[in-house]
């Protein structure tokens, strides 16, 4: 197994942090997250904190979820970049 310290070596899936316009803090469920992923045996191992391919590659279990907006306009953001915490705000479309 290795571990990816440095994701911009690895960049697939990884966005540029002007795209991202949502952050949300999941350390209260981080627990249940790595118990969902540990259910998912066939595509990834999960030993501590870390998930891992099965390429052998471990990937830190992040803390923090990142969210990309398609359509519409976002809330009031915070935080060094501007970035909302709320999945829902500005969202103002019905479906």
């Amino acid at each position: 197994m290795w571990v990816d310290l440095d994701l911009n070596e690895y960049p697939d899936g990884v966005f540029d942090d002007r795209e991202i316009t949502t952050e949300i803090d999941i350390s209260r469920c981080f627990e249940t997250k790595r118990q969902a992923l540990s259910a998912h045996q066939s595509q990834l191992t999960v030993h501590g904190d870390l998930l891992v391919l099965a390429t052998g590659r471990g990937i830190r279990i992040q803390d923090r979820e990142w969210f990309i907006l398609v359509k519409g306009s976002t809330g009031a953001g915070g935080g060094d970049h501007g970035w909302e915490d709320d999945l829902f705000a500005g969202l103002t479309d019905r479906v």
